[in-house]
């Protein structure tokens, strides 16, 4: 099975701050992809994101790739991004065996993920780097 996706429109879901969807809308099988951050690279203490101050990343661009044609067991997954403190996503990686993506995640996935851009996270009134779980599913 080949999947479609086009460039996707963003929501953000009322009941989780931070979190967001994307998905393209059309019928039939397409790839829906969810993001929520999950915390901050610094150590020691307590995270940010738990700060009552805490404002998370809001998506600026999130863009899918056009044209994904990869068996939808290679798409689905779950992966982390960093967000740098300016909005941008310097890594990506996969929350499974291999953590550098297979084949598709590292031509289709990965390289869609990194071109997200977001207004920066911000504590204490200034902006933080950030890492977000993302999903994608297939519907």
């Amino acid at each position: 099975m080949r999947l479609s996706a086009t460039v996707a429109a963003v929501g953000i879901l009322g009941n989780a701050p931070g979190a967001g969807v994307a998905s393209d809308g059309s019928k039939g099988a397409h790839l829906e992809w969810t993001y929520h951050p999950v915390g901050t690279p610094h150590l020691p203490g307590e995270p940010k994101i738990a700060r009552p101050d805490f404002v998370p990343p809001v998506p600026i661009s999130v863009i899918k790739p056009r044209h994904v044609p990869c068996t939808p067991s290679d798409a689905f997954g779950e992966y982390e991004a960093f967000v740098s403190a300016e909005g941008r996503v310097s890594s990506v990686t996969s929350h499974r065996e291999p953590v550098d993506g297979n084949q598709c995640q590292r031509k289709y996935i990965f390289p869609a993920i990194r071109h997200w851009r977001f207004t920066p996270a911000m504590a204490d009134g200034k902006p933080t780097p950030v890492y977000l779980w993302i999903g994608v599913n297939i519907r």
